[in-house]
């Protein structure tokens, strides 16, 4: 086979041995050393003495990672990971250099995770695969947050479960390997996905049940157990974060948390076109085709981009009687670079005894009520880590119009003066 890695490793110790490129050089160590502790932890989760030492391959190019795999199993088209034998192999995007460690490491975890269990099932029972996603992603440090942070898991736990577009399947279908297990598709229900809801399994076992590593080793037991699961589990967090008493009115809601628990129940990202056709998760045709919603409209379609959902904040925390203000944050949009990837965003900034809280909803990763001591402190953070060739303004803009194409809102944003980060402290205080 054409050699896609150097013959010589990158760094090895007891554990494992890493084959790679001399673009992570840099975080060998760092990088070797995170994953042997790894081991270590999670030897002592599986209740075994030792594994035997690993192999990991790692590649910076998607071609060759597909080219080497491929005589394992078929990779699924989202995957950068993939295990064999005593064998790792994954895929990285080094972006980012100062931060690839952690992602990384977490990428081999996961597929290690995946080798200790086959430990365990082999030999015993059929393999669970809904057990071992669930163990690998409860295990690999990607969700810590969720383990750290109850408000965080159950907006996690509002979006990806049980949002109003979603549908609990079977639990037969989370032991379908294939392509669809992690996209929101399946060939009869199409709105779950496969690694949320086995993550789920995994975290309602670790949080009730007495001895897991007894429970992993038990055949009969775990087949007792699928009988009433996802039932079991899907009622175990409904009454945990009391998702009966969500309002589902916007009217009924009296706290900025009721709003964050509505929006996160029951907005979709989307926006609706000039023949009010709805388009969710995609901005193909939006430079094209969008139209500014009213909030009518929002609530009846219950979908919005960052324009919209700002829109309904902005209207919700008003009616509160909090002071707010609307900032879009953008490139500078004209129809020189109408064919790039749209770089604007709108948020929502409200006061609450003196301290100023940023409203964030559509951005996922920053999703959240974020506490700040100014105005000044609140925009200085939220503008801070875009890419170095992202040049993006700031605007405050008083209202979000309805009806609006994607050019008129563009021109409506564009008319209001620029903040520069230099000017924000004196101009917004």
């Amino acid at each position: 086979m054409e050699q896609l890695l150097s013959e010589k490793p990158l760094i090895e110790n007891a554990d494992f041995i890493i084959y790679g490129n001399s673009d992570i050089e840099f975080i060998k160590e760092d990088l070797i050393n995170t994953i042997s502790l790894s081991k270590k932890e999670l030897l002592h989760f599986f209740h075994l003495n030792s594994f035997p030492k690993t192999t990991i391959n790692l590649f910076n190019n998607r071609e060759n990672y597909l080219k080497f795999t491929k005589q394992f199993a078929k990779s699924t088209s989202y995957s950068k990971g993939i295990f064999n034998q005593k064998m790792i192999n994954c895929q990285y995007d080094i972006q980012n250099l100062s931060n690839i460690v952690y992602p990384l490491a977490e990428n081999i975890i996961n597929e290690f995770v995946h080798l200790l269990y086959k430990k365990i099932w082999l030999g015993k029972y059929e393999r669970k695969l809904w057990l071992e996603e669930g163990l690998a992603q409860y295990l690999d440090g990607q969700k810590s947050l969720l383990e750290k942070n109850e408000e965080l898991f159950k907006s996690w736990y509002l979006i990806h479960i049980i949002r109003r577009d979603k549908i609990i399947p079977p639990l037969d279908f989370l032991n379908k390997q294939g392509n669809k297990y992690g996209e929101f598709y399946d060939e009869e229900t199409k709105k779950y996905n496969g690694y949320s809801l086995s993550y789920l399994l995994v975290r309602y076992l670790v949080d009730t049940y007495p001895n897991l590593i007894d429970l992993l080793n038990d055949k009969e037991k775990i087949e007792n157990i699928e009988k009433h699961l996802m039932n079991d589990a899907i009622n175990y967090y409904n009454n945990l974060f009391q998702v009966k008493n969500i309002k589902n009115n916007i009217y009924d809601i009296k706290t900025s948390h009721e709003l964050m628990n509505y929006m996160d129940l029951n907005i979709i990202y989307g926006w609706l076109d000039k023949q009010k056709n709805e388009h969710i998760n995609t901005l193909e045709e939006f430079r094209k085709n969008y139209i500014s919603s009213s909030l009518e409209e929002i609530l009846s379609h219950k979908i919005g981009t960052c324009i919209e959902q700002a829109k309904l904040i902005k209207f919700v925390l008003e009616r509160l009687g909090f002071e707010t203000k609307t900032f879009c944050h953008r490139n500078y949009e004209d129809e020189d670079n109408f064919d790039k990837d749209v770089r604007m965003h709108c948020f929502v900034l409200f006061k609450n005894n003196d301290c100023w809280y940023h409203f964030e909803h559509s951005n996922y990763p920053k999703r959240g009520i974020h506490k700040y001591e100014s105005i000044d402190a609140a925009i200085k953070n939220i503008t801070s880590g875009f890419k170095e060739n992202d040049i993006r303004e700031l605007t405050e803009i008083p209202n979000i119009p309805e009806g609006l194409s994607f050019k008129e809102f563009n021109k409506y944003v564009n008319s209001f003066e620029p903040y520069s980060n230099h000017e924000i402290s004196s101009k917004l205080k």
